[in-house]
């Protein structure tokens, strides 16, 4: 298989959560459970956590992140027209000073429709190529995301082929 062995868990808690209404002790609760899982389950802790479809973030949210061991996260909401944000890679300085590097992904979504996976992926080519930078790029089918399909797979195989400017690694 293409992606055989090339799995890297990351995740915040036990499932994606809203972050802007619940309180400190929950959200600590959340990741701490998320932690305990993923340990319990898979053996690695991550240390990237994501949060796509979260509609707002607490200002106390890179404390918790930076205590439970975190050094990234990721989201896509709120989007530039909402928050506009010098670039879509930076580092968030929670209220008590704690810093946790972010990215917040530059598409309109964090899921793609059936065979547009390339087409993603050629839109992340164009921003690593313009801003001369790494860039992640997300995609899959579903309304939150879910996963590959062996064409969409084939597809991006082939685009890895071809693709001569960047090196695009799955």
């Amino acid at each position: 298989m293409l992606f055989e062995g090339r799995c890297a868990f990351r995740a915040a808690g036990i499932l994606q959560a809203g972050l802007n209404i619940p309180g400190t002790e929950s959200l600590i609760r959340h990741v701490a459970e998320g932690r305990q899982f993923f340990l319990e389950h898979f053996g690695p802790r991550p240390i990237v956590a994501y949060n796509f479809d979260s509609f707002g973030h607490s200002g106390g949210l890179p404390q918790i992140l930076t205590k439970a061991g975190y050094a990234m996260y990721v989201h896509m909401r709120p989007a530039q027209k909402d928050l506009p944000l010098p670039s879509d890679l930076y580092r968030w300085r929670g209220i008590d000073g704690s810093e946790v590097v972010a990215y917040r992904i530059p598409f309109e979504g964090y899921n793609t429709f059936p065979d547009k996976a390339v087409e993603r992926i050629r839109g992340g080519i164009d921003i690593a190529l313009r801003l001369n930078r790494d860039t992640p790029v997300f995609w899959g089918l579903g309304d939150h995301g879910g996963g590959a399909t062996a064409r969409e797979l084939e597809q991006i195989h082939n685009l890895m082929k071809q693709e001569t400017r960047v090196e695009i690694i799955p």
